[in-house]
């Protein structure tokens, strides 16, 4: 196994090591319950929302179990009831969406954790998956009164035994969550020094990869280096502050591209380094001229011979 072979090597396994010290559950970790903004009234808003919430769906599902539903089938009662279980049960967990985009209440189908609103959680747990990733990715912030037209959820509302109204009231909004006071110029800015880092990435990747044939070089290697670390390092500090949406995204790939850039800088420095028997037969590096008398057409005649 060559030198460059086991240098590669080397830095895969350097590279796994540093992904897997990277947090990957992030997306489960902030939609849990037990998350709060940084500071301490920022906390305190989280968790009147989540009250608020709470006391909501419970006034919800009374109302809706107390309501007359004598003219159903009893297989659309049957689906009613299942899915006012299921609603309890969302109740009960306490995993809300959190508001990352506006300022004011709004409803979400589906957050950027991926947490469902209850009336999403419903229909998922009814086999209406379909639906609601086709909701979440069009109508994101659409009111239930708003979408009483869709053919799909007009028909989901008819299977289980729920009027338009009904699933309005299980809707509730979402309040805005507070900026945390503890995040850094670095994660606050981070769009535009992210898309930066990814760009030198690009860069060193194309003067290290396949693209630069087998050209020698160690000003490459070294820019590869220093360019992957630097964009792996921001990146990870980025997702220690515990970012999310875009941002959490892009720092990731500023760690994946990070790592692959000085994996291949790296590389190229270990193949540019000769075995010590071949580098006495290498020519000098370095630009060279001269002149001397050569015999042309065996007549005499100078020779210009340039070497780089």
């Amino acid at each position: 196994m060559n030198v460059a072979l086991r240098g590669t090597l080397g830095i895969s396994i350097l590279a796994l090591a540093i992904l897997a010290a990277v947090p990957t559950d992030t997306a489960t970790i902030l939609a849990s319950p037990d998350v709060v903004a940084a500071d301490a009234a920022g906390a305190a808003v989280v968790e009147a929302d989540r009250s608020r919430i709470t006391a909501h769906l419970l006034a919800v599902e009374r109302q809706l179990r107390a309501a007359d539903v004598s003219h159903l089938s009893p297989e659309r009662r049957r689906a009613r009831a299942a899915a006012l279980d299921h609603l309890r049960d969302y109740r009960e967990a306490g995993r809300f969406p959190h508001n990352h985009h506006g300022r004011a209440a709004t409803p979400l189908f589906r957050d950027a954790h991926g947490t469902l609103c209850a009336m999403a959680y419903l229909i998922e747990r009814s086999g209406g998956g379909a639906l609601v990733d086709r909701v979440a990715a069009t109508e994101n912030d659409a009111y239930v009164r708003e979408l009483a037209e869709d053919p799909e959820l007009v028909a989901w509302l008819d299977r289980n035994g729920m009027t338009a109204e009904e699933a309005a009231l299980v809707q509730p909004a979402y309040g805005p969550m507070p900026a945390p006071e503890g995040e850094t110029g670095l994660a606050r800015s981070y769009g535009v020094i992210g898309t930066a880092l990814l760009a030198g990435d690009g860069v060193a990747l194309y003067l290290n990869g396949a693209s630069a044939g087998a050209q020698r070089g160690t000003a490459r290697g070294w820019i590869g280096v220093v360019v992957g670390l630097t964009s792996s390092v921001m990146g990870l500090l980025v997702l220690d502050e515990g970012v999310d949406g875009a941002r959490e995204g892009l720092a990731g790939a500023n760690v994946g591209f990070g790592v692959l850039t000085a994996s291949l800088g790296v590389h190229r420095l270990l193949a540019g380094s000769p075995a010590p028997g071949q580098r006495a037969r290498e020519q000098p590096r370095g630009v060279e001229l001269s002149l001397r008398p050569a015999p042309v057409h065996r007549r005499p005649g100078l020779r210009l011979t340039a070497r780089f």
